[in-house]
């Protein structure tokens, strides 16, 4: 969860995984409300996290329009503080650079959805 003060390096993050091979297509989807932030996978539920415990970092910001970012990133503080790796790039050990090196890396979405809760 991202915000202002609070990122990947902070307690709010998790790892979740599906039940099947990242690379089949699966419908992910959060939910937002005044009080907690909701992500599921294929349905089910792998994570909640309550207003209580964002402002222990930074202003609750889930009470209001924003934006959807679709990114695929690799690397940066929050995998560092992870897995160590500092080389060739922070988070990102040698043996995920050569991977990434040598295949293509793509995202493919199939479809995005967005509903307003009334």
């Amino acid at each position: 969860l991202h915000g202002p003060g609070y990122s990947g390096n902070t307690p709010i993050n998790g790892r979740f995984y599906p039940s099947s091979s990242v690379s089949n297509f699966h419908v992910y989807r959060a939910e937002y409300s005044p009080s907690d932030v909701k992500w599921y996978i294929d349905d089910r539920l792998v994570k909640t996290t309550l207003k209580s415990e964002v402002t222990k970092y930074g202003n609750w910001v889930y009470d209001k329009p924003f934006y959807i970012i679709l990114n695929l990133a690799v690397g940066g503080g929050y995998p560092q503080g992870v897995n160590g790796a500092t080389s060739p790039y922070p988070g990102v050990p040698q043996s995920t650079s050569d991977l990434i090196a040598k295949t293509p890396q793509s995202m493919e979405v199939d479809w995005v959805r967005v509903y307003q809760w009334q």
